[in-house]
């Protein structure tokens, strides 16, 4: 068994763009549109740590679902103030909910 630390140097390797599946981007676009009207689902890159590293790494493209619709300020993310409004918690878990059963439904 490799290290930790080798096994972490190998994920982190510059690897190639994310193409962007209809199939996994065109769902995504029409909730959006349903929940956040007028609001268009831009792609972004997360700097954070998740598992994607480990997938894009092999090759595995990686996606994340739209998040919580959240203020310009942060919203104090991993602060001591970390809040979300109410509204946004049910329209994200919503928003979640019907893109996976969309995904799952796809043929």
């Amino acid at each position: 068994m490799r290290p930790l630390w080798l096994l972490l140097a190998i994920a982190v390797l510059p690897g190639t763009s994310t193409t962007f599946d209809a199939k996994i981007v065109g769902p995504a676009e029409k909730l959006v549109a349903k929940y956040h009207a007028g609001v268009p689902l831009i792609p972004t890159m997360g700097t954070s740590a998740t598992d994607g590293v480990f997938l894009e790494a092999v090759g595995i493209p990686s996606y994340g679902p739209p998040g919580l619709w959240s203020d310009a300020d942060g919203n104090g993310t991993h602060g001591l103030n970390e809040r979300m409004s109410v509204r946004a918690v049910y329209s994200g878990r919503d928003l979640l909910t019907e893109l996976v059963m969309t995904y799952a439904n796809q043929e």
